[in-house]
Order: structure tokens, then C-alpha cells, then sequence
């Protein structure tokens, strides 16, 4: 995910007061994002990794 994209949502949660859900299939998103402290800001939710 680019930097410039998480910025934005970023911008949209604390700015704009936008209530956001992200449903990730992605092993990998989801464990940088949680590396990166987004998970409870951006309420992460993650598919089942098979």
C-alpha cells in the first residue's frame, strides 16, 4: 500500500470525522499495517489466510 494512501485514509478518519472499515485478504497488508499501528485506527478487518 503506498504511503501516499495511507496518508489519505489517515486524512479522511482525523480530518473529515469518516468512520472507516478495511477488509483485507492479504497476509502481508494486514501484518504491515499492524506493524505500522493502523489496525484499530483503520479497523482492520482480516479474511481467513489459507
Amino acid at each position: 500500500m503506498p504511503s501516499a494512501m495511507i496518508g489519505y485514509l489517515m486524512k479522511l478518519i482525523e480530518q473529515d470525522k469518516i468512520s472507516l472499515t478495511i477488509y483485507i485478504g492479504d497476509e502481508r497488508l494486514s501484518e504491515l499495517l499492524d506493524d505500522l499501528g493502523l489496525t484499530q485506527a483503520f479497523n482492520i478487518k482480516t479474511k481467513s489466510f489459507a
